[in-house]
């Protein structure tokens, strides 16, 4: 069995065995082994051990590269008793020496061992006590150097700390970054003449809690985190955000986030230099629910059912506040909300809604929905109820929703209002249905399908009844229509007054539809022709007075100024 040594860092002075096999090393959990360094990369090296016990190491494209007696090296033997450096973190092959031992005094006690055996015996000894020699000595020389390095300012050298990310946001190279239009990288520092984003396509091992982001920053930058859980490291679950500034500023990620992809968004004429992420103790927040439990940190929040993401909802801007019963984004007032379902959280049984008018509506490609009520998320049992009345638009599918401008973001996952309230309206769609009352049967129907569309027995009878009863509405209209058209050409003036009434009544119980629409403009034809037909008697019937006035006025005067006066 082969030994390792981890010489210096967080984990200094662990022993490790290996078996014949293959054997990863880095930050990364998931290898066979792990060391604690921030200057090690995820998946830094691998080693293979055969059966004669070699051992021989590969770097696995490490940023910081692997070093062997202070040259970088890519692949190679690992011999015993020797180290490899990976970033400050020093690792040393363990030398047996119960095997030199055993190889002694079987050379040495052997009763006809050849003088070849003795030498080779000898050689083993000598061999052995050489190396420990070189050892001691130079590991005494190493710490002379250390010590006189540390008296001696002149001659010490500098220890550089890695970051979470490895440094990289110090922006010397813009290889390292993906740009978008209008980003660049000079001097250090990243600038942005539109809007834009820089991201970095590595994957980072989440290694503590919480994060904690300081840059010096020029006008508005966001930090985002890209996280998933998976081994593989290639589904990205949610994405979580920051504002970043010169003051330290803390993103505790849920506990399912094993791994990260960083960005960094920019508004127009603003930089960021120096960007670090380090380790932070922090914790986020979390509320325990009926189906599961919610983890949030400033704007972002996180539902986990099982072990396993429902969904993430993330605010550029404001902090969500979590009670026993229900969650509300507070100060984030016309944010853009970001939404991410779990890929396995949605099934046959579990759905998710748009509230709109006429109905829910399941998301699909580049749908874009103006005006929506809110979301439904879950099953008919075990439902999230978010409200947002007045958003300005949502778009997105079942996977990735945005909710943009939404003056009021909140949900609910005890759903007994909810569903009191859409208990009530069925009360009400009953009563209005009894009564022969349109207008308060569409109106309850309407605020069913928006608001409340919980029960599909009740979505699908509401659904029903307004098409029924704007089915009859429209027969009503058209009859109306027909009757006017007879009415006009015939000169019908007490018939068009009585249709205009009946246009009137229509348009009132159909009110905010477009038979109200229809049923008020005929109204208003009716009242027109109506009007120029009295205006035309009452033309007439001064001409006549007037003729009559001139007539009488010589032999009546009397009777002549009394028909003026009533001609007037």
């Amino acid at each position: 069995m082969v030994q390792i040594e981890i010489q210096n860092g967080p984990d200094a002075g662990k022993t490790i065995e290996l078996a014949v096999g293959h054997h990863s090393v880095g930050r990364a959990s998931t290898n066979d082994v792990v060391v604690s360094a921030n200057s090690v990369s995820g998946n830094h090296l691998q080693l293979s051990v055969d059966a004669n016990e070699t051992v021989s190491f590969e770097d696995l494209g490490s940023t910081n590269g692997t070093f062997s007696g202070g040259m970088k090296v890519l692949q190679g033997e690992w011999f015993p008793g020797s180290e490899l450096k990976l970033g400050d973190i020093t690792l040393k092959l363990i030398e047996s020496v119960d095997d030199h031992q055993r190889l002694r005094q079987e050379a040495l006690d052997a009763p006809k061992s050849s003088i070849l055996l003795k030498v080779a015996a000898m050689v083993v000894v000598v061999g052995g006590g050489g190396f420990a020699y070189l050892q001691f000595f130079e590991s005494k020389n190493a710490n002379l150097a250390d010590t006189s390095a540390a008296d001696n300012p002149a001659i010490a050298t500098n220890t550089i700390g890695y970051d979470l990310i490895d440094n990289l946001g110090d922006f010397a190279d813009s290889e390292d970054w993906q740009l978008s239009k209008g980003a660049t990288i000079a001097q250090s520092k990243l600038s942005a003449s539109v809007a834009a984003k820089a991201s970095l396509s590595r994957v980072f091992q989440i290694e503590s809690p919480s994060l904690e982001l300081q840059a010096d920053v020029s006008g508005t930058v966001m930090f985002e985190a890209a996280w998933g859980s998976d081994d593989a490291q290639e589904k990205v679950l949610a994405t979580w955000s920051s504002s970043i500034n010169s003051k330290p500023t803390t993103m505790s990620l849920p506990p399912l986030a094993k791994w990260m992809k960083i960005s960094v968004q920019l508004d127009a004429g603003s930089s960021i230099a120096a960007l670090r992420v380090n380790a932070s103790d922090s914790k986020a927040q979390s509320s325990s629910m009926s189906m599961g439990k919610a983890y949030y940190d400033g704007g972002n929040l996180a539902v986990v059912v099982n072990d396993e993401l429902a969904f993430s909802l993330s605010s550029t801007s404001g902090r969500w506040q979590v009670d026993s019963e229900k969650a509300m984004l507070e100060g984030g007032d016309l944010s853009t909300i970001s939404m991410n379902v779990g890929p396995d959280f949605l099934t046959d049984e579990s759905r998710l809604m748009v509230l709109a008018d006429g109905g829910p509506i399941i998301p699909s490609v580049n749908m874009t929905i103006d005006n929506p009520a809110g979301l439904l998320c879950g099953t008919q049992i075990d439902s999230y109820f978010f409200e947002f009345d007045g958003a300005s638009s949502i778009t997105g599918n079942l996977v990735k929703l945005k909710v943009a401008a939404a003056p009021v973001f909140s949900f609910v996952w005890d759903m007994r209002e909810p569903l009191t309230q859409a208990a009530r309206e069925m009360q009400t769609i009953n009563s209005a249905l009894n009564a022969g009352d349109d207008s308060l049967l569409l109106t309850a129907c309407q605020r069913l399908l928006r608001r409340y569309p919980i029960k599909d027995e009740n979505v699908s009878r509401a659904m029903m009844l307004v098409r029924e009863t704007m089915a009859r509405g429209h027969r009503e209209l058209g009859d109306l229509q027909q009757q006017a058209s007879g009415a006009l050409f015939v000169g019908a003036s007490q018939v068009m007054v009585q249709l205009e009434e009946s246009a009137q009544e229509l348009g009132k119980r159909f009110r905010g539809t477009d038979i109200a629409v229809q049923a008020d403009s005929l109204s208003q034809l009716l009242r027109d022709v109506v009007a120029q037909d009295a205006n035309e008697l009452s033309a007439e019937r001064q001409e006549y007075y007037l003729r009559v006035v001139k007539a009488v006025e010589p032999v009546y005067p009397q009777i002549s100024a009394w028909l003026a006066r009533e001609a007037n």
